[in-house]
């Protein structure tokens, strides 16, 4: 595989940063083994398990981050660094997400909390799209759904919304916007702690940088010529390729961590993944 469009331009550090990258997808593959263990204890959590919702969490961005990484890798290996900045913001977003979950999470240690978190996730999705109906029914005139209709039509739609009132759920749906995860976990780490986390910090930053590949701005296009004029574009790759990694093995390290209580063989797993993320950081 080559990730130079031009042959000659590759150098000395360019081999050793696709060296590095290879590197990277045989650590993957190892933290993928303890992934299919994982998946095969997932009918037990979420059917038999008191961490049903919890669990369902914990999987869906284990799911979306390792299949983030893996289209990000693709990327580098078919030079298409557009694409991979499009899918790095994205993982980015699902973990800071995920980061947000797990520090409510970890306070409560609730599966209800879980349940709360996933029913609001699903509420202001359901919301997102009925309102996108509305207008589009506006702009041609027709009679659109009331305000009333459109909330008896969500809370009807899914059987968690029983379980949780109105007012709760709407409330704790507007703490789901990334702006607040943003400021939420900007106050959270006002501390020593987050000094040192400096991965957080950078995240944060390049996640609003990001957005310009997402949404078509000039910061992107900008960007696109430098690394398309860069005599070091392998490095550039390698800059996203590892915190990829590094993100979708995080989430998997975390919720090992918190599915153990469920499941003990989750620990076992939690301590392989740990030591394979170490190998990632010493890698890149």
């Amino acid at each position: 595989m080559i990730f130079y469009r031009d042959i000659e331009r590759i150098n000395k550090l360019d081999y050793i940063m696709i060296e590095t990258i290879f590197d990277l997808r045989k650590i993957d593959k190892e933290i993928s083994e303890d992934f299919d263990k994982a998946i095969s204890h997932l009918h037990f959590l979420l059917f038999e398990s008191d961490y049903k919702h919890t669990a369902e969490i914990c999987f869906m961005y284990m799911n979306s981050t390792d299949s983030l990484k893996n289209s990000i890798l693709i990327c580098a290996e078919n030079d298409d660094i557009y694409s991979a900045c499009v899918l790095y913001r994205s993982i980015n977003e699902h973990y800071l997400r995920f980061k947000y979950f797990f520090l409510n999470y970890s306070i409560q240690k609730k599966d209800s909390y879980a349940l709360l978190f996933r029913t609001s996730l699903d509420f202001v999705e359901k919301r997102s799209f009925l309102n996108a109906v509305k207008s589009a029914r506006d702009i041609k005139k027709q009679v659109a759904k009331t305000s009333d209709e459109i909330w008896e039509e969500l809370f009807q739609s899914n059987k968690s919304f029983e379980n949780i009132t109105k007012n709760e759920v709407v409330e704790f749906s507007k703490s789901l916007s990334i702006k607040n995860i943003l400021g939420y976990l900007e106050s959270t780490f006002k501390n020593d702690d987050f000094e040192e986390d400096t991965f957080l910090q950078e995240m944060i930053v390049e996640y609003s940088l990001l957005s310009s590949f997402v949404h078509g701005g000039l910061h992107a296009h900008k960007e696109l010529i430098k690394v398309e004029m860069s005599d070091n574009r392998q490095k550039i790759y390698l800059d996203i390729c590892g915190p990829a990694l590094q993100i979708a093995t995080s989430i998997k390290i975390t919720s090992y961590l918190i599915l153990h209580h469920a499941k003990a063989d989750f620990l076992e797993m939690y301590f392989n993944s740990h030591k394979l993320f170490e190998k990632i950081k010493k890698t890149i």
